[in-house]
């Protein structure tokens, strides 16, 4: 904030100074001598601003964050500082706050701004009656102010001004749609006390639960309207007086007409109002949706709510787009609904709870699959894409595994399946991942697969699958004795085989199966003649 004030000049520069002279003032903000007369009006003016940005921007959001106002914004502080002109500053103030968030009750703007001008006036007081003030002692007087809150106002005015000089701290609109899980189902205050709770321990003054509670208390006895995307309508000429007030006697402003209609859907969430959701499912259950492009925009705008709201089967309609179609971006838009979901939505618990249509785990593969050589993407796949999302994928995708560039894809998915299968010995599911899908990938050798992984899964399954390498088929007729001394020759012209037979030797879990292998090998002569190279 301080440098953007900096720049922030025109209509109040002439107040001020130089350039240069503003800028010796912040630098000699806290080196202590006596200021001049106009350092001290410098002074006054930055914290002014820095005040009013602060605290609007943190609780009311970026949008706070324009000059295009500054030379009004600046008229109304010159008149807070002169006494007999305080109420009407304090008042054009509240005009200004009214317009840029239209949403809000005058009744509350005009309060809000009243209690900032208090506090812009006693900082003036505090500047002028000490020579030796420096803005970071007056920023730690917000910092270190313990006391009892006078009510609701007080309590969210001291949160916006804990972190004055925090540069990516969230103001409470991004918060509650960003940091708080389906931030619609809770009461606005419930959802403010858990900013404050934010803010609070991002300035290093964590609050006590007991603390937090009081706060929650207070701002219960405030008539609220929440907005999903915005700050909540405060209503202080209508006060709660149950002694305890429910969280679920709350509003929240929904604007009627189709949810079909996206482009509608799109242009209400941008203004800070809610569709009714309720209306919405039950709209989407009985029409499906079909313009990818303009449903990616809803998602955007929502922060990921309509998902909820959506069937699954719906969902996954729209991110099933063939690789080869670039007609009108919907490859870049099922992309992007693609990322919308695995954002915003949750994998399924259990692995074994994953149906075929999970709308997450298909949008996962989908980006897996186009995403696969791009190392930019590398880290958020290898965060995702885990052990059970494979397992879901070996069982349902399929009919998803058709790419432009087959080869290249099948390589990168071979060294996946390896390095997991690798990781995840002990598992007792480790089989389903060289099933179906994944069946023809299976494949032996030093730059393939273990024959350590190969044991663990040839023992849970006869006969064989078709789709299965030589190697393994023969693997695994051997292990469970039906081998012939063809099929067994088929393994021993195999050197890796022998290598990982006396490796695995000395392996106190894998040396039964060992032990079992070189039986089952001795048991195949019985049968008929072996190779040389066998005996």
């Amino acid at each position: 904030l301080d440098a953007n004030i900096l720049y922030c000049r025109r209509g109040w520069e002439a107040h001020c100074g130089s350039n240069k002279h503003i800028k010796a003032v912040v630098k000699q903000a806290g080196v202590a001598k006596e200021d001049s007369k106009e350092d001290k009006q410098a002074k006054i003016w930055f914290r002014f601003f820095k005040i009013w940005l602060a605290s609007a921007r943190n609780l009311f959001g970026e949008d706070m964050m324009t000059f295009r106002l500054n030379d009004r914004i600046l008229e109304c502080f010159q008149q807070i500082a002169e006494p007999d002109k305080m109420e009407d500053g304090t008042s054009n103030l509240a005009n200004l706050l009214k317009k840029k968030m239209p949403s809000l009750p005058m009744l509350f703007c005009r309060a809000y701004c009243q209690r900032l001008a208090e506090i812009m006036t006693a900082e003036r007081g505090h500047i002028n009656a000490n020579a030796e003030s420096s803005f970071r002692d007056m920023d730690a007087k917000y910092m270190d102010d313990m006391t009892e809150p006078k009510d609701a106002l007080d309590i969210i005015l001291r949160a916006s001004l804990l972190n004055l000089n925090e540069e990516d701290n969230y103001a409470y609109p991004d918060f509650s749609m960003k940091q708080i899980p389906n931030s619609f189902l809770y009461h606005p205050a419930q959802k403010m006390v858990m900013w404050i709770h934010y803010t609070y321990a991002l300035a290093g003054r964590p609050l006590a639960s007991e603390k937090l509670s009081s706060m929650l208390s207070s701002l219960m006895r405030i008539k609220m309207r929440d907005l999903p995307s915005r700050f909540p309508q405060w209503f202080l000429d209508v006060p709660i007086i149950e002694d305890s007030p429910k969280v679920e006697n709350f509003e929240v402003i929904c604007v009627p007409g189709d949810p079909r209609d996206l482009e509608w859907v799109t242009e209400k969430l941008k203004r800070g109002f809610s569709v009714d959701w309720d209306n919405a499912y039950s709209t989407y259950q009985r029409h499906n949706i079909t313009n990818v492009r303009l449903f990616k925009d809803v998602v955007y705008q929502s922060e990921g709510i309509v998902l909820h709201y959506v069937p699954s089967e719906n969902l996954v309609s729209l991110i099933e787009i063939d690789e080869d179609e670039i007609l009108n971006g919907r490859v870049q838009a099922a992309n992007s609904l693609s990322e919308s979901i695995c954002m915003h939505m949750s994998p399924p618990d259990k692995a074994e709870d994953a149906a075929h249509n999970n709308a997450y785990n298909i949008a996962l593969w989908m980006l897996y699959r186009r995403w696969f050589n791009d190392e930019a993407k590398r880290d958020w796949l290898e965060e995702r894409c885990s052990f059970a999302f494979f397992l879901w994928a070996s069982f349902f995708a399929h009919k998803y595994m058709e790419h432009t560039d087959h080869e290249a894809f099948e390589n990168v998915l071979s060294t996946k399946l390896i390095a997991l299968s690798d990781a995840n010995l002990a598992s007792d599911r480790l089989n389903d991942l060289w099933s179906h899908t994944f069946a023809s990938l299976m494949k032996v050798g030093k730059e393939q697969l273990s024959y350590q992984v190969a044991f663990r899964v040839t023992q849970k399954y006869y006969p064989p699958l078709a789709e299965w390498d030589d190697k393994i088929q023969s693997l695994c007729q051997l292990i469970h004795g039906h081998c012939t001394p063809a099929k067994a020759d088929v393994l021993a012209r195999d050197d890796f085989f022998w290598e990982q037979l006396h490796s695995l030797e000395r392996s106190a879990a894998d040396k039964d199966t060992v032990v079992h292998v070189i039986e089952q090998m001795i048991k195949v002569s019985d049968k008929g003649d072996l190779s040389d190279a066998t005996q």
